[in-house]
């Protein structure tokens, strides 16, 4: 791995965890934060199995304040047991597709 490489690695791992893209361009020295991420960062799995999570608890939450309050209700719309399918796959597993 070279020094260039270390650099891509440094942003990537820094917005993974959280910094602040901006803290992240102003240590790599870049003048734009476009620099930084256009071109030094890339998209993780655990960056987009975050991401999913993030949608589903935003989902389940409405969902849940719909139907009377309950976290993990379900939609009119869907078949009329509350019990999940055994073969469902969560949509976590289902970004680790990617």
């Amino acid at each position: 791995m070279g020094f260039h490489d270390l650099r891509h690695s440094t942003a990537t791992l820094l917005l993974e965890l959280g910094i602040h893209p901006k803290v992240v361009s102003e240590m790599l020295g870049h003048s734009q934060i476009s620099i930084t991420l256009h071109l030094y960062s890339h998209v993780t799995a655990t960056m987009q199995q975050q991401a999913v999570a993030a949608l589903d608890g935003l989902f389940e939450d409405q969902l849940g304040r719909q139907h009377g309050g309950q976290a993990g209700g379900y939609c009119s719309s869907r078949s009329k047991d509350p019990k999940p399918q055994a073969s469902a796959r969560s949509s976590v597993e289902r970004a680790a597709d990617f």
